[in-house]
Order: C-alpha cells, then structure tokens, then sequence
C-alpha cells in the first residue's frame, strides 16, 4: 500500500499517451487514464491522439466519467471532441464531464463545430456537462475525483493554464501540465503519491516549459516525491536512452532498471528510467516510491504507475 501520514491510497495510473504536441519518440499525446477500484475511470488530459490510444490498450472509451484538463492546447484537450462523438455513434449513455480552465465550455463547443459542424449542438443519449475551474479556488468533488487547480506558467496564447492535484481511491496525484518553473508546483507535489511533472528539455532553456534541468534544481524543494516525467522532445528522449542517465544508473548497483514483470515496493530504494521501446513494456505494472533527489522516466506510452 502507498501511505502517506494517515492516507491510504489505491489508484492505478496507467500512461495510454506521454509525448508533446509533435509525436516526439513516437509517442501518442498525453492521455493519462486514472482509476480507484470503485468507481469508473478518469482522464487526466485527452490530446488529439487519446481515442487511438485507449482503443490500442482495449479501453473502452464510453467508461470514461470525466476528462480533466490542464489547459487548451491540442496535445492535452483536442482529443475530447473525438471522445465525444465516438460516445454518440457507439450509443453511449452514461453523462461525461469536462472539468477545465475558465472558458472550457465555449471553446469546447467552437472546437466541435471545427471538427464537425453542427455537432455542439446535436441530441445525444448522454449528458456533457463542463465544469470551470478557477485557479487557487477550494478543492471540488466531481466523479469521485477531489480536484484543485494551480496557476502555472505557460505564458502563449490559449490560456488559462492549470497544474492540477486529484485525489483519487485515497491517492494524490499532482500534475505540472505544461509550465515554466513556478513555486506552485511545490503546492501540488505537496504530500502526493505521484507527481507527473513535464520535462520537455534536458537542460535548453524553452519558454514556458520545464526542463530535467528546473526539477533537479528543486529536487530538494520537491523532497523526494515519486516522479514521472511526461511531455518530453527528442532532445530530452535522447539523453534517457543514452548518456548521462544511464551513465548514472551503472554507477550504481542499487540504481538499476528492473525488467517487465519486477515490481518495485514501498520503501526500496532504487531509480527507474524505462528507457525500452513501447511494446518491450506494455502492461509493466510498478509499485514503489522513488528515493529523495531520483526521478522515475516515463520513456514510453503503455506503462501503468499502480499506487496499492
């Protein structure tokens, strides 16, 4: 089990898309399934790619309650449209919700009648239903899900951004979305079970996104939450297959990458970068907390974070 002070946690957190806006490593768009055994599944982003890839891991989308959105770009919310048309042609009934930033639900229905004209607006045998979220703002309960939105700083057009916290099954999990470094995403990986944290660069300075560089820098700040590394360019993509992560890891016994099937548990000390292709590791199931000052390197999708 996964504890933390009194907290008991059971979430599986399984990562169906990882990649940035441009199918970086191959990779699909970020499209993070999150469930607790009693109650239906959670997205946490839906990028343009995410139907493709839920149906390649044989998940249906229709169980899919709600999709959670840090910010409205294409890679983390352009997959929602697609969600919900294939729900009106495979006879879904059951409602959707949308949970975004400020604006959510009128560029929700402008990007429908983009893909499909006339379809914002057409029956269905389910409910969508949008909820805003407002920066700072009390932590709300939707789906089964307690969520709570950050200001963070991916300062382009198409704002507001959100790094986001969830509580799911008695788990927390903190989610950067894509942002510079800010002091906020101190508050989000607070105490959290998982922290998915952006790492687009090794160590080139990109606006408005973080770096491997900006999360070793806090890593003390951070104190040793467990860590995935998501968003990541080929640049970052080549240093996790080769050079100086896996520099590090032969240096140390200790720091070695365990194989499909090995799981890692609370309390072992040991560092993870999957640094296999995608079907090398699909269905890896990992259960652990990562040592203070390590990261865990999400290299590929089709890899599930079991926090039981």
């Amino acid at each position: 089990m996964t504890q933390t002070g009194s907290r008991v946690g059971s979430a599986t957190v399984t990562f169906a898309g990882s990649g940035d806006a441009f199918g970086s490593g191959g990779r699909l768009q970020a499209c993070i399934l999150l469930r607790a055994d009693d109650q239906p599944p959670v997205l946490l982003d839906c990028g343009a790619t995410s139907l493709v890839a839920l149906k390649r891991r044989a998940i249906d989308p229709n169980l899919v309650a709600a999709v959670f959105v840090s910010h409205m770009h294409v890679d983390h919310f352009g997959g929602v449209p697609p969600l919900i048309l294939d729900g009106q042609f495979s006879r879904r009934t059951a409602p959707l919700t949308v949970i975004g930033p400020a604006g959510a639900e009128r560029r929700l229905a402008a990007a429908m009648e983009v893909i499909f004209p006339g379809s914002s607006a057409v029956h269905r045998r389910f409910a969508v239903n949008v909820v805003e979220l407002e920066p700072g703002a009390t932590p709300r309960l939707i789906d089964g899900v307690t969520v709570q939105g950050w200001p963070v700083d991916h300062g382009i057009h198409g704002g507001p951004f959100l790094g986001l916290r969830l509580a799911i099954g008695g788990a927390i999990i903190g989610y950067t979305g894509d942002t510079a470094w800010t002091d906020t995403l101190l508050d989000i990986a607070a105490g959290a079970d998982l922290f998915i944290a952006e790492s687009y660069y090794w160590d080139k300075q990109v606006s408005y996104h973080l770096r491997h560089a900006d999360l070793l820098a806090h890593r003390d700040q951070l104190g040793g939450v467990r860590t995935i590394l998501t968003h990541m360019s080929d640049d970052m993509l080549s240093h996790c297959t080769r050079g100086p992560i896996r520099a590090r890891l032969r240096r140390s016994q200790r720091d070695r990458v365990k194989g499909p099937g090995e799981r890692y548990r609370q309390g072992e000390d040991h560092r993870l970068v999957v640094d296999r292709v995608a079907d090398e590791w699909a269905g890896h199931a990992v259960t652990a907390a990562a040592a203070a000052a390590e990261f865990c390197a999400d290299d590929c999708d089709d890899l599930d974070a079991r926090l039981a």
